[in-house]
């Protein structure tokens, strides 16, 4: 919830939209294991929660969620109580923002800044100051269901092995039109709880949804397929 009110302040701030934190698509990490970290190492990747707004033409897509993302980038070294701050912008590209988001010293230098500044303001009686938001007025934002992005994703399967599980998965990936990319399997000798993973090529988050939902009827599945985004290089 934490990353979620941050992403409506930074997306204000960003597209000049009045943003209500309720309309961002929220998940947590509570179904991470170690074992999606050892498959995101295999395929090059790693695991952090990220707050994301994207502007598309039809407006501005929001979510805070767990994705894969290139081990080789720089927002897979942020660790511990740092957080950062990764901006594309339609002129100045990309710039970077890192620091500690927790602990009291970190969090009360933010709080007592901010207090400063307002007291300025009050001071000089600048009520036409310059908005930080640098808009006039923030519009009315109309939420665009993050099922329109497309991405490839990584999907983490617990089954009770038997013949047959990959081609029933992946006649349901078929199904929505969906292209398998890889299919990976550390071994493993307990063969009523067997981990494995499957990745996909870039498709819509509904389609994969839909395939989701339909795995998790399956009789040999442990508990429903785990879904995560594969973000592109940053």
């Amino acid at each position: 919830w934490d990353a979620r009110s941050k992403l409506a302040i930074l997306s204000a701030l960003a597209f000049g939209e009045k943003i209500t934190p309720e309309d961002i698509y929220t998940e947590g990490i509570r179904r991470i294991a170690q074992i999606d970290f050892q498959y995101a190492h295999r395929l090059g990747h790693t695991i952090r929660l990220l707050a994301s707004a994207r502007q598309t033409p039809d407006g501005v897509i929001l979510s805070v969620r767990p994705a894969l993302i290139p081990r080789q980038t720089i927002l897979a070294s942020v660790r511990g109580s740092y957080n950062a701050v990764w901006v594309r912008g339609k002129y100045g590209e990309d710039t970077f923002y890192y620091g500690r988001g927790a602990g009291s010293r970190p969090t009360g230098v933010a709080v007592v800044s901010d207090l400063m500044r307002v007291a300025r303001e009050i001071r000089s009686g600048s009520p036409e100051r310059v908005s930080p938001f640098a808009h006039e007025r923030l519009g009315e934002y109309t939420p665009i269901p993050v099922t329109r992005q497309k991405r490839a994703y990584y999907l983490r399967f617990r089954v009770t092995d038997r013949p047959g599980i990959i081609a029933a998965l992946a006649g349901i990936l078929a199904e929505k039109h969906i292209s398998l990319e890889a299919v990976l399997q550390v071994p493993c000798d307990t063969k009523n709880d067997l981990p494995f993973v499957i990745t996909v090529e870039p498709t819509s988050e509904e389609a994969v949804r839909e395939a989701v939902d339909r795995m998790s009827g399956l009789d040999f599945l442990l508990e429903p397929p785990l879904a995560l985004p594969v973000e592109p290089g940053v």
